[in-house]
């Protein structure tokens, strides 16, 4: 994966978590979307097409699939395995980091990925990090 990008992203998420300022890091972020999600919605919209979401948030994205190497696209759902362990673990050991996996997940990813979801009207469901370290991103029913 892109070890760089990595880095990139954990330094910034671990930057406004020591400010309490990481929710409102999530909403810039949803934010300066807004081109691309408006550009989407449209195309949901015209065609009532769901799938459009997930597309446009995983597939057609490059700083998620450099993340996420081992993207897994079918119909109605995405999965990959959290990219952010192995560098996380170095970065907690080092003492550049305190933020665990799951803190990771739950207050910057997943709230990225559903605040992505509601900007193009669409429903999904983020599990959790399974034990074998995947994600899995579905379209709700």
């Amino acid at each position: 994966m892109n070890d760089a990008l990595v880095k990139m992203h954990l330094g910034s998420v671990q930057f406004f978590k020591d400010r309490g300022l990481l929710e409102e890091y999530v909403a810039h972020d949803i934010k300066t979307m807004a081109p691309m999600l408006t550009r989407l919605k449209g195309m949901i919209d015209k065609t009532g097409e769901k799938e459009i979401a997930l597309a446009g948030i995983f597939d057609r994205t490059a700083c998620l699939y450099q993340l996420c190497m081992d993207l897994k696209s079918e119909p109605g759902k995405r999965s990959f395995t959290f990219p952010f362990s192995k560098v996380l673990g170095v970065a907690r050991r080092n003492g550049q980091s305190d933020l665990t996996d799951r803190e990771l997940h739950e207050r910057w990813l997943k709230p990225r990925l559903l605040g992505y979801a509601a900007e193009l009207g669409v429903g999904i469901e983020v599990s959790d990090i399974g034990p074998d370290g995947q994600v899995t991103v579905k379209l709700a029913a």
